[in-house]
């Protein structure tokens, strides 16, 4: 019986590696340039991955005539579509709901942005190696991973400040005239 080099679990004859093995995770682990391109890939994946629901969201909104029950008809179909591989149904309609109600609620208050970059950053956490231990062989991996999901919180936080000071010193500021 052939077994999977990276996660050891049973194979089928004519395989080299199992499904429940991630590509973009093994290709993060070839060094910095290949952790750099799983990213980008990971990242690519998951914009191409939103379209579907926010379809399927838009057609059942056309054919309801309302948001809400849209909204609800899209939910069931995916936990009907994505069942899980193992563990117990009431926590998988449990997590599931609270996932999708998270979801819904970033893309209806936050926009399509919102909803792509929070899709985006959880798979990149999912995906590339996250470790605690900082003595790990894929820590340069790692740095690339959180850089990749840092960079554009801090450029958007600097934008958003518009040139204004992060600190004001209320007691030296000079007082206003009235």
């Amino acid at each position: 019986m052939n077994t999977c080099p990276f996660c050891s679990s049973s194979l089928p004859l004519d395989s080299r590696f199992c499904g429940s093995c991630d590509f973009w995770t093994l290709e993060s682990l070839r060094g910095g340039m290949s952790a750099f391109v799983a990213a980008l890939g990971i990242h690519t994946q998951e914009l191409l991955n939103i379209i579907f629901p926010i379809t399927l969201l838009l057609i059942f909104r056309l054919l309801l005539r309302r948001t809400v029950p849209a909204l609800i008809v899209v939910s069931l179909l995916a936990m009907v579509m994505f069942p899980p591989d193992s563990g117990g149904i009431p926590g998988y309609i449990l997590g599931f709901s609270l996932a999708i109600t998270i979801s819904w609620l970033v893309l209806f208050r936050a926009g399509l942005l919102g909803f792509a970059v929070m899709i985006s950053i959880f798979n990149l956490m999912d995906k590339l190696p996250l470790t605690p231990h900082p003595a790990g062989w894929y820590l340069g991996t790692m740095l690339l991973a959180l850089l990749v999901i840092a960079a554009p919180a801090l450029y958007g936080f600097w934008t958003s400040q518009a040139g204004r000071p992060l600190f004001r010193d209320e007691i030296l500021e000079p007082v206003a005239q009235r």
